[in-house]
């Protein structure tokens, strides 16, 4: 099994002295950083377990150095952030430790690629920095990566930074699992057994079902049940585009 720890950045602290605060991290129009991956961690972590993937998302009241300590028992590790500057700068970048790894350095290129993709934001790269949640992360871990998805201070609204949220989450999601698969450490899923019936499902056949049902209502019913999470998501994406 596979497992990644997902790091909310900010929130919750221990400092080094042992006393305790909180953190919003960067702000936003109506929304702040830890709002926004705080958000985020479950979404990415709801993706990667429908593929196979073991998930703990850490959110701790800690030291920087004891959170990535304690992802000792994990393969990937991934810190979840947002960055800020001057309102108006714009980008998508990842960062690894300025000592990283050349894992490092490959899972932050895979997530890098898809959440440039996905936010369609200016590619700003990876880069290394001396980050201390990166510090603390053992060598026991395979790789390692912090995540600057999108400016907060340079959105118009909250409404885009929930957006970008959620695309995001998908997007980090989705370069774990290429990292994961190009690595040789994707999960095998266990086939799922399905009827003739459901195997045989498409969309070009939703027509004949249809009309073999008596009654409408009991027929949308029916193919709701037999559709899967994904075929349901791009529909109501593709609806709501237009």
């Amino acid at each position: 099994m596979t497992r990644v720890m997902l790091e909310v950045g900010h929130g919750p602290y221990r400092d080094r002295t042992g006393a305790t605060g909180f953190e919003e991290g960067a702000s936003g129009p109506g929304t702040t950083e830890y709002k926004q991956v705080k958000q985020m961690a479950p979404i990415a972590a709801a993706q990667l377990r429908e593929l196979g993937y073991e998930v703990e998302i850490s959110d701790p009241v800690d030291t920087l150095v004891a959170i990535g300590q304690k992802a000792a028992g994990s393969d990937l590790f991934v810190s979840l952030h947002l960055n800020a500057f001057n309102r108006s700068a714009q980008g998508t970048e990842v960062l690894v430790h300025r000592n990283g790894t050349q894992e490092d350095v490959e899972l932050a290129q895979y997530i890098q690629n898809s959440l440039v993709a996905a936010l369609g934001l200016a590619n700003r790269g990876v880069k290394r920095q001396g980050l201390a949640v990166l510090s603390g992360v053992p060598l026991t871990v395979r790789a390692a990566c912090l995540t600057e998805s999108y400016f907060i201070d340079a959105v118009p609204n909250a409404a885009t930074a929930e957006r970008y949220t959620e695309l995001a989450g998908r997007a980090i999601a989705e370069g774990i699992d290429k990292y994961a698969a190009a690595n040789g450490i994707k999960p095998q899923l266990a086939p799922v057994n399905k009827s003739k019936e459901v195997m045989e499902l498409e969309l070009v056949n939703v027509a004949k079902y249809y009309s073999a049902l008596p009654h409408q209502i009991a027929a949308l019913n029916w193919l709701q049940d037999q559709l899967s999470p994904q075929v349901k998501e791009e529909f109501t994406r593709r609806w709501r585009n237009g």
